[in-house]
């Protein structure tokens, strides 16, 4: 007679297919394979602790129960473990005389959740180790009872109270307990390794969101808020730099065009000799100042245009250096300048374009020998008519007098002057020579005078000429010097912030376009993982779904076996 084990053995392989594939997979097939060797099993198992002594009673008592299909396993002071399938002995016989109580103690302490009878024979032994035996089977709610064989009869009515159908099933349920419950522990294990699972893919999905969000905004904000900054700023020094340079009086450029302008002499100018009646000659600058003056400046602003190129130069080499570090943490492409079409730096050119003369420069001098003392001698005839001029009125009042007194006597006296006209006919008279001298006298000292300053004033009024000439021609130097000056570094700002702006587009643009480039890879890279980690999360919350399932199959199994082992009195 075989017993009805299916729905036990229907349910663990439930809880196996709930389970899935796992690394138990074979421990779930051996279960199977056992399945039916353990429902059809006959054989009922009874652990016997013997005694060494060769008891004939003992021996009857095992061969009895052996013909009566009941295995009897001696139990031994190390008790091996029983593996499956073998049956699990719900049924202890003690005989006692000759073993030790500690032995037999380990016995039932190895074995007390599988039996459930424990049979004390012929004790003899002191009452203190029956004591003992009694106090552990009535805690851990093992029966006992206490049996005397005194002849073979004995055990043969003994065995005839045996119900080996029930103990044979007891034994099945207890073989399938640990089963069961190794089943509930791999129904465990496998939740906390699906819910350790799952919260990882939480974590990595949280990660994904979390790069999608920031995506390559770093990038972006590192180079246009620090990397490009570096080339804004040398635009800026630039312009503070030839604001400074552009100065008055103080400024460099002011100060190196000073530095060449104060060399310039009289002598560094060219004659232009016009008609012989004209009374000037025209001044221009020598050819060789004028190179010289061209040349200085293109010395000087090519010396710190150079300046700003190199700087430039550093710092957009220093600048790609720093892009392409930050592009390759992000195992992002290079970048390189040669593929940049930029504005043409060419300061020579520049410098070239603007350093000529807008206007030539134009003075006059006297022209030396006699127009340079007529000229002087103007200025002399001039006050000789003026003084001449003061003596007129008495010089007209004489030859008045001697025009209406023609014919007439004028009065030799002052008694003789009858009227007015007389008296002033007596004073033209009288004074006539003395002006006349005195006239004379005045011219003359002038004359003189004039002839004598004539050889102080005329050198000192070529000086002063000269001076004043050389002067004019400073100022127009310095007044093309400040145009040449002020047009070229504008122009080279002009230039070098084109430069800098096109620079800044092209790498921006560049840069733009490596980050689409890899940011729609990333995206195309997450949607993917982000499709991976759904489906994962799909079937791990299959998965705890049908664990769920095993588990209420497990614990319903427990229970299940429990109560038929409880329903089963013996």
């Amino acid at each position: 007679m075989t017993h009805n084990l299916d729905p036990i053995f229907e349910k663990i392989n439930s809880i196996q297919k709930d389970i899935g594939y796992t690394n138990q997979y074979g421990f779930f097939e051996l279960i199977k394979k056992d399945s039916e060797s353990i429902e059809k099993q006959q054989t009922l198992p009874i652990d016997l602790i013997a005694s060494e002594n060769d008891d004939k009673l003992q021996n009857y008592l095992i061969n009895q129960l052996e013909n009566h299909g009941i295995e009897v396993t001696l139990k031994k002071i190390d008790p091996k473990p029983i593996a499956y399938p073998s049956l699990i002995a719900n049924i202890l016989m003690i005989f006692f005389e000759d073993s030790s109580a500690e032995a037999i103690m380990d016995i039932l302490a190895s074995q007390r959740n599988h039996y459930k009878k424990v049979y004390l024979v012929n004790n003899v032994n002191s009452q203190i180790l029956i004591d003992q035996i009694l106090d552990f089977c009535k805690i851990n709610l093992i029966t006992s009872q206490s049996i005397s064989f005194q002849s073979e009869d004995d055990i043969d009515i003994f065995i005839k109270t045996i119900d080996k159908h029930k103990l044979l099933l007891l034994s099945k349920l207890s073989t399938l307990k640990p089963v069961v419950e190794y089943i509930n522990q791999i129904v465990k294990t496998e939740n906390r390794i699906l819910h350790s699972q799952k919260s990882l893919l939480i974590q990595d999905t949280m990660y994904l969101k979390k790069a999608d969000s920031n995506s390559f905004s770093e990038i972006n904000n590192t180079v246009r808020y620090s990397i490009l900054k570096n080339l804004q700023e040398v635009e800026k020094g630039v312009k503070i730099k030839y604001e400074e340079f552009s100065k008055p009086n103080y400024g460099y450029f002011s100060e190196r065009i000073a530095h060449f302008i104060n060399l310039l002499k009289y002598n560094d100018l060219n004659q232009i000799d016009v008609a012989d009646k004209y009374e000037k000659i025209e001044l221009g600058l020598n050819d060789n100042i004028t190179q010289e003056f061209f040349k200085f400046n293109e010395t000087e602003l090519l010396k710190e245009f150079r300046k700003d190129s190199a700087l430039l130069k550093t710092i957009t080499q220093s600048t790609f250096d720093e892009l392409n570090q930050l592009l390759s943490r992000f195992k992002l492409p290079k970048m390189t300048i040669e593929k940049f079409v930029l504005p043409d730096l060419n300061p020579t050119l520049m410098v070239q374009g603007n350093n000529y003369m807008q206007k030539n420069f134009r003075g006059e001098i006297t022209k030396e020998g006699r127009n340079e003392y007529l000229i002087a001698l103007r200025d002399y005839t001039g006050i000789i008519m003026v003084i001449v001029g003061l003596l007129m009125p008495l010089n007209l009042l004489i030859q008045g007098v001697d025009f209406f007194s023609d014919g007439e006597q004028v009065p030799k006296t002052l008694a003789e002057v009858n009227n007015v006209y007389e008296y002033l006919a007596f004073f033209a008279k009288k004074t006539k020579l003395a002006i006349l001298l005195i006239t004379s006298i005045l011219s003359g000292i002038l004359i003189w005078y004039g002839v004598i300053d004539l050889k102080v004033r005329i050198p000192r009024k070529r000086k002063e000429e000269r001076e004043r000439e050389t002067q004019k021609a400073k100022d127009h130097l310095q007044s093309e010097a400040k145009r040449i000056y002020n047009d070229s570094y504008k122009d080279w700002v002009n230039n070098l912030s084109n430069y800098i702006r096109e620079l800044t587009q092209n790498i921006t643009f560049e840069v733009d376009t490596i980050l689409k480039n890899a940011t729609k890879k990333a995206q195309d890279v997450s949607n993917n993982k982000k499709q991976q980690l759904s489906n994962s999360q799909s079937i791990i919350d299959n998965k705890l779904r049908n664990l769920q399932l095993a588990e209420k199959t497990c614990e319903s199994l427990q229970k299940s076996i429990s109560e038929q082992k409880d329903r089963i009195i013996i």
